[in-house]
């Protein structure tokens, strides 16, 4: 059976996309480690983020984001007096939010959460944050090292080669350093 892949866009990845899809797979590698499932570390690193090093600038994760809420909503009940509606109704909107979240960090779509009420209640650099957590698989499909076969993905032959790429690199890496004493 022949399978076609077919990427929607307009324009071609930048070289920061690509950079930032490497990025990316690499620590979607350190993930799989703990998960044998390519499905549930993709899962894994939407919900602890990307971590920061000297060559990735990190992402923040659904776990950051449910703390931001929930010190919002403490501020905001420390701060806010029993009879005015607007704080109540941006209390509601917080805790819908706190919600929304914490079912995502469950597994459920991110898709499905309001991010106009993150822009909103949160403001525009939660915003973009949390439109690269929800791009991360996107643009991983893009770069052609993951798929998506029904409700799963899967490393493609080019995924399997850049995490193997990399983990040679780190054992011959680890190899000179001890035959220089390092």
């Amino acid at each position: 059976m022949i399978r076609y892949r077919y990427f929607l866009g307009p324009e071609p990845l930048s070289s920061s996309q690509e950079t930032n899809a490497e990025d990316i797979l690499k620590q979607l590698s350190d993930m799989l480690l703990r998960e044998n499932d390519i499905s549930k570390a993709l899962d894994l690193l939407k919900q602890q983020g990307i971590k920061q090093s000297e060559e990735c600038p990190g992402l923040q994760g659904i776990h950051d984001f449910l703390e931001q809420v929930r010190k919002l909503k403490q501020k905001l009940q420390e701060s806010m007096s029993p009879s005015d509606p607007s704080a109540l109704e941006e209390l509601k909107r917080l805790e819908k939010l706190e919600h929304e979240l914490r079912r995502a960090s469950w597994g459920l779509d991110l898709d499905k959460i309001d991010a106009q009420q993150i822009q909103d209640l949160m403001g525009e650099q939660s915003y973009q944050l949390w439109n690269q957590i929800k791009a991360m698989p996107r643009l991983l499909e893009m770069q052609g090292y993951i798929e998506k076969l029904g409700a799963k993905y899967e490393l493609t032959p080019k995924g399997v080669r850049k995490i193997g790429q990399r983990a040679l690199q780190d054992i011959f890496t680890s190899l000179t350093k001890d035959a220089l004493g390092g």
